[in-house]
């Protein structure tokens, strides 16, 4: 056996020889003795660092296979690996922060994805869970859940079709016994539902059967959200809470996050459907949801069959309206709707993109230092190391720079969930089945994506490897850096671009887009208007009469506060869908799924919220209880072209009573400033003899209407402590909202793109910087013959501009291929907008000429005589 000493002196004999042989090289081009010497140890390297690298090859050349040895060659290779980015930590950042930006923005738009759209939903046996909704097209179009005589009757009808039902509707209670009125998000849901469902348990238990029979005592159980925020005490079990219809004893608490579909987070308190339909002594003629279990072996298309039938047995048992079917589909069908999911995917596939941009920017990175680096590969082949331990290494050492990516990324993801929770729109969280955070799975998803990364990463340079080699390297020529291997940089430099220039195109688009939509005039005074969403209860308020009272004297009251100018009211928060408009003159229906407002209001409320009378007049007390009703200009346009509405009559459906338009409005977006088709805005009058129990209350003031919001939750209280206000926003807020799925995703959009310009601005800066240090004897002689600096200057620069050019010439074509796929999302912006290309395309020159332009600076430093003295 070779003692390691022995091992060690040959290896220093090796060395030795390639010192000398190289140094003997330079001697017969030119260079003295010493000279010689000294700059072939400086071309060789660290010795020491190197006789380790050295020793670590031939260890893995041996082909010893046992699981010691090839422990100990992981763990040497793993070392390596460590050493050689420790050794470059200029190298090493860039990595780390061109993976971690990649990955870190996949995997935040992975969370989001993943929890609305791709995760299972967090029930028992989900996949057999079905919802079943009722739908009279005629008039009311889809409606989801039914009523609750049909839920007795698919109960005891379809016994054979599904072992489990639970029914569900989501109410508003007030809680009365605390420092103030509380207003609470409950679920009311028939008992069993914790089995049939899988909802865990904190403390104490779920509904029982007993009770969901009439006359049972009134309990509840605790989301675990209002239970925490209750002080989280365990001896909350048997306690009780006094709510507006009385009191109910706590029986258990949830263990958290159970999200019912439509509830925008965990309901505060769940409390029991009895068996006769009421819950917390207020009836519940119709569930907001109906779900079923199917049994084991059932199929979906055997269900919905099944289902026909017995909706018909139903229909004719207890008929409800003409064109009644029902509706059998999974549950989650519809847990985001198609333009969310639209804009979902399209944040899939620009974060797609940047990734791929992060991953060959990763490439170009490793290229480069593995160019720099083809001596000491040559070194390593040439005294005995084999290939196979070569490229091993090579991949170990893209596999830490992916794992060390990756962990960067998930620290980036995590802060970016953190983000993407406050901007995210209220209806994209009020439908998503799961929290957005990151978790188990998005955990995965790195680990996976950053293995993958870090695997291309170790083969790209092993293959460059592969191709060089030998005395030339260790001699200084430098043949690594041939036509070839520029080429490929820059070929992947111009991926970058292209890809970039696509994101920033799309962002540019999206950009337009919103800033066009909030541009929209809503058609009332919104910066001056503040809104209250009222839900009178109806213990307390039973009768018509008495809510209007309560109105009058809430009214009143704001009125006579200092800075409010008027006060009006909109009743209801009922709409219409499905509906066949039809005008009397002779036309068919207009048979489509217009949304259309029912909203009766007061008879100043054109006045005070602003709206601008074009044709026709305002309501007088004399309509109320009329066919009189206000349309917008959309509407009118609809149903009769240019022709004059005022005095002509439509209806809803061929069986409703025919409505009089006595005046029309300019274009109103109550609902926001994107209706191209709709909703169409119908103003019915109001009743004074009574009222809704909902009414929106407008606030018109002088100024800021933030100004009003404390004064209208004053005057509420002080005319009814136990009342709560569902609502209190300024209507510029509401309107906020409801853009807030285009500011989302043009906000998202825009910063992806930004960030994948960085990469690409950083990818053409790196290889150019490369190209004018490989190319400093070139450029050396071309200042020695007599080029000036500007030239050097100008010559660098151009080639960095060419390359950008082509890449933005591929990114503007990719641009014009990809936009088509978001033409649906864009408010009036053509997906080839030449305006937004130019302007995009102009500023990515831009970026691009600043990368170049500090390596071209660089160039013109090259000291010609320097240079030439030491070739």
């Amino acid at each position: 056996m070779i003692s390691p000493d022995h091992r060690r002196d040959d290896l220093d004999d090796e060395i030795r020889h390639h010192v000398l042989e190289c140094a003997d090289l330079l001697v017969r081009q030119g260079w003295s003795r010493a000279d010689a010497r000294a700059e072939a140890e400086r071309r060789f390297g660290d010795v020491d660092r190197i006789r380790g690298e050295m020793a670590d090859a031939r260890a893995g050349g041996r082909g010893t296979a046992g699981p010691g040895a090839l422990l100990r060659s992981a763990g040497s290779d793993l070392c390596y690996a460590l050493r050689g980015l420790r050794g470059s930590p200029g190298f090493a950042a860039a990595i780390v922060a061109t993976l971690g930006l990649g990955l870190g923005a996949a995997s935040s738009i992975f969370s989001v994805v993943d929890a609305l759209l791709l995760r299972p939903l967090p029930y028992a046996a989900a996949e057999r869970l079905v919802e079943v909704n009722h739908a009279a097209w005629q008039s009311h179009g889809y409606t989801p859940g039914t009523t609750a005589s049909r839920v007795r009757g698919w109960q005891e009808a379809a016994s054979g079709l599904a072992d489990g039902w639970v029914a569900w509707r989501l109410l508003s209670l007030v809680r009365t016994d605390g420092a103030a009125a509380e207003e609470l998000a409950v679920v009311a849901v028939t008992p069993g539902a914790d089995t049939l469902l899988g909802i865990p348990l904190l403390l104490g238990r779920a509904f029982s059967a007993d009770d969901g029979r009439p006359g049972s005592a009134d309990v509840a159980v605790l989301g675990r959200g209002y239970y925490e925020r209750l002080g989280g005490d365990p001896g909350i079990v048997g306690r009780t809470l006094r709510l507006e219809s009385g009191p109910v004893t706590v029986v258990g608490v949830l263990r958290g996050g159970v999200r019912f579909p439509t509830w925008g987070g965990d309901a505060d308190l769940w409390i029991p459907i009895r068996d006769d339909f009421t819950a917390a002594d207020r009836p519940i003629p119709n569930v907001g949801g109906l779900w079923a279990r199917l049994r084991p072996g059932v199929s979906l298309a055997a269900a919905k069959e099944r289902a026909d039938v017995l909706a018909a047995t139903l229909q004719e048992q207890e008929p409800l309206e003409d064109g009644w079917a029902v509706r059998l589909e999974p549950v989650g069908a519809h847990r985001a709707g198609s333009d969310l999911k639209r804009a979902l995917w399209t944040l899939s596939a620009t974060v797609a993109a940047l990734l791929l941009i992060a991953w060959v920017n990763g490439v170009n990175l490793v290229l480069v230092r593995a160019s720099a680096r083809s001596r000491e590969m040559a070194v390593r082949l040439a005294i005995g190391g084999s290939r196979l331990r070569l490229v091993r290494q090579l991949l170990v050492e893209g596999l830490v720079m992916g794992v060390l990516g990756g962990l960067a990324a998930l620290a980036l993801a995590i802060l970016a969930v953190t983000g993407i929770r406050g901007i995210i729109p209220w209806v994209v969280a009020y439908s998503s089945p799961h929290p957005l955070e990151v978790e188990a799975r998005t955990l995965a998803f790195a680990f996976g994506a950053s293995l993958l990364v870090g695997t291309v990463l170790g083969l790209a340079p092993a293959l460059q490897a592969m191709r060089g080699g030998g005395l030339s390297s260790l001699a200084g020529q430098r043949s690594d850096d041939a036509p070839g291997g520029r080429r490929l940089r820059s070929g992947l430099v111009v991926a970058q671009i292209a890809l970039s220039m696509t994101l920033l195109a799309g962002a540019g688009l999206f950009v337009k887009s919103f800033a066009r939509l909030v541009s929209v005039d809503p058609g009332y005074d919104y910066e001056r208007i503040a809104l209250a969403d009222i839900g009178l209860s109806p213990n307390r308020y039973p009768g018509a009469a008495d809510r209007a009272d309560f109105f009058r004297r809430l009214e009143e009251a704001l009125e006579a506060r200092p800075g409010i100018e008027a006060v009006t009211r909109t009743e209801g928060r009922g709409f219409r869908s499905g509906v066949a408009l039809e005008p009397e003159d002779g036309r068919p229906p207009l048979d489509q799924p217009n949304v259309v407002p029912s909203a009766p209001i007061a008879l100043d409320y054109v006045e005070v919220m602003g709206l601008d009378l074009v044709a026709g007049r305002a309501f007088e007390p004399a309509d109320a209880g009329s066919d009189a009703v206000m349309i917008d200009q959309d509407l009118a346009r609809l149903l009769w072209g240019r022709g004059s509405a005022v005095g002509r009559r439509f209806r809803l459906a061929e069986d409703e009573a025919w409505l009089t338009v006595v005046g029309v409005v300019r274009e109103l977006r109550l609902m926001g400033r994107d209706q191209r088709e709709g909703p169409y805005q119908i103003l019915y009058p109001s009743s004074p003899d009574g009222a809704d129990p909902w009414v929106e209350v407008a606030v018109r003031v002088a100024g800021d209407p933030r100004s009003a919001l404390v004064p209208i939750r004053d005057a509420v209280g002080e005319l009814d402590p136990e009342q709560t206000i569902w609502r209190l926003r300024t209507a510029a807020d509401a309107l906020a909202q409801v853009e807030e799925e285009p500011r989302f995703l043009a906000t998202l959009v825009s910063l992806l793109a930004l960030v994948a310009v960085l990469l690409a601005a950083v990818g053409l800066y790196g290889v150019l910087a490369f190209s004018v240090a490989r190319r400093d004897r070139e450029l050396a002689v071309r200042m020695a013959l007599g080029a000036d600096g500007t030239r050097v200057r100008a010559m660098v620069l151009g080639e960095g501009l060419v390359v950008a050019a082509a890449g933005v010439v591929l990114g503007l074509l990719g641009a014009l291929a990809a936009s088509r796929a978001v033409e649906q999302l864009l408010y009036e912006v053509q997906p080839h907008d030449p305006a937004t290309l130019a302007v995009t395309a102009s500023l990515f020159l831009a970026v691009a000429a600043v990368a170049s332009f500090l390596p071209a600076r660089r160039a013109t430093r090259v000291d010609p005589a320097a240079m030439l003295r030491r070739e």
